[in-house]
């Protein structure tokens, strides 16, 4: 919900502190997406690579694409919007 209304800040917050009571992997992707709306594309790469399951998780590939998209690499979106399905 803190996405949605743009209040990124609060949900990164959100989502680090959840993170260092479980690690879970939907916890990461929501994560790697507040880092991609505010442009931290390093960091949200970082936080995407740490996933355990990248391989069958779609919102890894989901998140991959649209780092892929705003680095302007439409091939690679591709590829990862593929492999979401």
């Amino acid at each position: 919900a803190m996405v949605q209304n743009k209040q990124f800040s609060s949900a990164r917050s959100e989502y680090e502190k959840l993170l260092k009571e479980d690690n879970f992997d939907w916890i990461k992707t929501a994560l790697a997406n507040t880092l991609i709306e505010t442009d931290n594309l390093e960091k949200a790469q970082e936080v995407l690579e740490s996933l355990s399951s990248k391989k069958e998780n779609p919102y890894y590939h989901d998140e991959m694409s649209n780092m892929a998209v705003l680095s302007e690499d439409i091939p690679k979106a591709i590829k990862h919007l593929k492999q979401s399905t």
